[in-house]
């Protein structure tokens, strides 16, 4: 088991959960923190101050004030405006390596995102449920950005697209019972204001392949 408590994590430690299936858990010391960060950001929503991709558009129309009641119909656009990836879908270990590097940034609480949302992509690790990513695409200046926006999209289950790790002995069963849990309540496990947002922010999606250069690196040295 490997606690996420926004700490960084080892190389051993994404190749374990990429690879190995092992489980995660959200630490509590990580649900305080994001849950304080995103009280300021619910807070600043209610007094309609000026922020950043909060209270504004994105981009060019940063200079656009942006009404509560579309809010989050702005965080979902952003997400489906960047989801412009295409070809064969990528590695089951890299997508979950992307998705532990992302909940693990997450947890360190300075995203203004709820505990909740973690907790669902966790529950994707867990469950051995893979968010379908294309392999090829990205948009603007990080390469992550459209692997990261197809992610993101998972996270509105119970209607994504999914595949299925068997390798981890994953039973079929599994993805209906996530969808199910999903759908209980909606607002709390699904993406809302600022969250979509976050989802796009960097996260090393070929770490798997850093972790096997490491290793090849360190065996080459040891050799000389």
């Amino acid at each position: 088991m490997i606690v996420l408590d926004g700490s960084p994590l080892s190389v051993e430690q994404v190749l374990a959960v990429a690879r190995g299936g092992v489980r995660v858990e959200v630490g509590e010391t990580a649900r305080q923190r994001m849950a304080a960060s995103r009280a300021v950001v619910d807070d600043l929503d209610r007094r309609d101050r000026v922020v950043y991709g909060v209270t504004t558009g994105f981009g060019a129309l940063a200079d656009r004030a942006i009404g509560r009641e579309h809010r989050s119909t702005l965080q979902a656009a952003v997400v489906r405006s960047h989801a412009a990836g295409m070809g064969p879908p990528l590695d089951a270990e890299v997508v979950r390596g992307m998705l532990l590097l992302r909940a693990r940034t997450l947890c360190a609480g300075y995203s203004g995102v709820r505990p909740a949302l973690v907790e669902a992509m966790v529950a994707l690790l867990n469950a051995g449920v893979v968010p379908h990513v294309p392999e090829l695409g990205s948009l603007g200046a990080s390469g992550d950005l459209a692997p990261l926006a197809h992610a993101a999209l998972e996270q509105r289950a119970p209607n994504g697209h999914y595949s299925i790790v068997t390798d981890l002995g994953l039973e079929l069963g599994a993805v209906d019972k996530f969808e199910s849990e999903l759908s209980k309540a909606p607002p709390e496990r699904r993406p809302s204001m600022l969250e979509k947002f976050a989802l796009l922010k960097i996260a090393f999606f070929r770490a798997p392949a850093m972790g096997d250069a490491g290793v090849l690196s360190r065996v080459v040295i040891s050799t000389e």
